[in-house]
């Protein structure tokens, strides 16, 4: 990790998620990811950091990644980072490809729906990729939920997360793999749910018809 970026994943809640917090020690800025659980864990990690929360950042709007969310903005103005498709009142649009500044630290998002359509991974000071639920270690997330699509999970999967640097390391959005990270590029060796496959093929191994 670049000398200047805090970063830290955290195991929170009974669903095996996780969540982070990064940040700038010289800006002294702090960001909030995808608070599910355990609000007052995530406040104190940014406190113990010696951090001044800025932004809290979600990878897609369900439940057990949004919980928190009234809880840790009734403790601090920070600004929120969703795609401009969140059913929340968004204040920082993460369109894809947009290039933003959040809590000091230089982060791009990439708009990867499938599991959700408001879902976006972003890239953390070009180290870290936080994949939320559209790319777990070894696995990827369901498509059989409300507001899921198959197709365009076979298009975040197959183009969308190809496509980004392989020394990103991976950090998933719940805690169902065989490590808690790993590098982009072991996972497009290892995880199967990124073989190559065509359309007809993904929607299969999906199992929908």
């Amino acid at each position: 990790m670049v000398e200047d970026l805090v970063f830290e994943q955290l195991k929170l809640g009974p669903m095996e998620n996780f969540s982070y917090v990064f940040g700038s020690r010289e800006a002294g800025l702090g960001a909030i990811v995808d608070p599910g659980f355990e609000p007052k864990r995530l406040l104190d990690t940014v406190d113990e950091k010696g951090l001044e929360v800025s932004h809290v950042v979600l990878t897609h709007g369900h439940r057990d990644h949004i919980a928190a969310l009234g809880r840790v903005r009734e403790a601090v103005d920070a600004l929120l980072v969703a795609h401009p498709d969140s059913s929340l009142e968004v204040d920082v649009p993460a369109k894809d490809g947009a290039s933003l500044t959040i809590a000091g630290v230089d982060v791009v998002a990439h708009h990867t729906p499938g599991h959700a359509g408001d879902h976006v991974a972003f890239e953390v000071a070009g180290e870290a990729l936080l994949s939320g639920d559209a790319l777990f270690i070894g696995d990827c997330g369901r498509v059989d939920l409300p507001g899921a699509d198959v197709d365009a999970m076979w298009d975040t999967l197959m183009n969308v997360i190809p496509s980004l640097d392989p020394s990103l390391t991976v950090y998933p959005g719940h805690d169902y793999g065989p490590a808690p990270h790993r590098s982009l590029g072991e996972e497009l060796e290892e995880n199967f749910t990124l073989e190559k496959r065509d359309l007809e093929a993904f929607r299969s191994f999906m199992g929908v018809d």
